[in-house]
């Protein structure tokens, strides 16, 4: 009896291993999350009546003070609960960005959106951003909701979605 193989023995193949980064990724970051301790430290201090930028850390807290607002449910929880939700939230939100990005790109680009999905779902970026519990997930994220609004006729959203990109400049600016 022969075997039948896929059609494109490779996206099956680039899917699991994509699946395979994006697991590494949130297992780094139940682990260690080092750039979310800053995060929840400064939220923890907003929540005290502080100063989020009070934080005792080397790398200290560096975003917007508002950010400490977003940060605090997670600051209220232990910190490995805390770390697990961020990482998978991180995760959910990066596969959220690329169906979205998928379904954006799909009009032109059709054969090659299940390619391109995979090879992004794994992105060693990506990973590394889960690992070390970066914001670098989200930034993208209202990056390809601005185009996806814009690709619709939503300006006023895709505006609002840009401008929230924009609060990570260092990653947003080139686009």
């Amino acid at each position: 009896m022969a075997r039948t193989f896929p059609e494109r023995p490779w996206l099956p193949l680039l899917t699991i291993a994509a699946a395979m980064s994006l697991a590494v990724g949130v297992r780094n970051g139940l682990l260690s999350s080092l750039d979310l301790t800053p995060y929840l430290e400064g939220a923890r201090l907003w929540l005290d009546g502080g100063s989020p930028y009070a934080v005792d850390l080397p790398t200290g807290f560096v975003y917007l003070p508002q950010s400490a607002f977003l940060f605090a449910p997670l600051a209220v929880l232990p910190e490995p609960v805390a770390r697990g939700v961020w990482a998978v939230a991180n995760a959910l939100v990066w596969l959220g960005a690329l169906w979205l990005l998928a379904r954006a790109l799909a009009r032109g680009a059709r054969p090659m959106v299940p390619w391109l999905v995979a090879l992004a779902a794994g992105w060693a970026c990506v990973r590394v951003t889960l690992g070390n519990g970066q914001l670098g997930v989200f930034t993208v994220a209202a990056l390809v909701a601005a185009l996806a609004a814009e690709r619709r006729g939503r300006h006023v959203l895709a505006g609002l979605a840009l401008a929230l990109a924009l609060t990570k400049w260092s990653l947003s600016l080139p686009f």
